[in-house]
């Protein structure tokens, strides 16, 4: 029987080159998923924060929020009332000069005004209240409204996982603040007045500090 050879000796030269050509083409592929589809593909995807959809969005809804003010007079230990300023937002919900706050906004208030964009201060009153629900209305007068388009309430049902959610408030008194985020829908949480689940509550990783309570979003 004969033995045959089955390897070939190639020169070193080729085998450099083979090696930088493999290297070559696979750091054109990496560089191609880094970079992503080029302007113009049929498979770009849309940006997941969209400026001009939350600036027009802003503009639209920030006439219609206000900030709320409140004097809470709470007893000392001598019984002494001691009068102290808190602070939250709300958003004006017809035309009639109805405006939509939590209740702990307001909860225990003495008097309640409303601060509007342009700067100007308004008397409110409490016109309706759910403790259970944390939810309560205020009114002022109407004319004083009057030319500000009110926002509408929304079906909460619709809302689902993942999709954008924007919030418009007064935090820590900053009036015209808006932050952005996602929602998740979630079962139950408690209230703060009364402390009992509230069903079908909507979390949002939108930054919510002092002062937005109350605030569209």
């Amino acid at each position: 029987m004969s033995k045959v050879n089955s390897g070939v000796a190639l020169p070193l030269w080729v085998v450099t080159l083979g090696a930088l050509l493999v290297f070559l083409s696979m750091a054109a592929l990496v560089i191609g998923v880094m970079q992503g589809p080029v302007a113009g593909d049929a498979s770009e995807t849309p940006p997941l924060y969209d400026e001009q959809m939350v600036v027009s969005l802003y503009e639209k809804a920030n006439p219609a929020v206000v900030r709320v003010e409140t004097v809470i007079n709470t007893p000392d230990r001598f019984g002494f009332l001691f009068p102290h300023g808190g602070q939250g937002s709300g958003f004006l919900v017809d035309t009639e000069g109805h405006i939509l706050t939590n209740y702990h906004v307001v909860h225990d208030a003495s008097t309640v005004q409303v601060v509007l964009p342009n700067g100007e201060t308004l008397d409110a009153k409490v016109a309706g209240r759910s403790p259970a629900d944390d939810v309560a209305l205020l009114k002022v007068d109407a004319k004083d409204v009057a030319g500000i388009e009110p926002l509408p309430l929304a079906d909460s049902s619709a809302i689902e996982t993942g999709q954008m959610a924007i919030a418009v408030g007064s935090p820590f008194g900053l009036d015209n603040s808006v932050t952005v985020g996602v929602s998740q829908r979630r079962g139950a949480e408690p209230a703060g007045c009364p402390s009992r689940p509230i069903t079908g509550m909507i979390q949002t990783d939108a930054s919510l500090n002092p002062g937005n309570s109350g605030g569209p979003c």
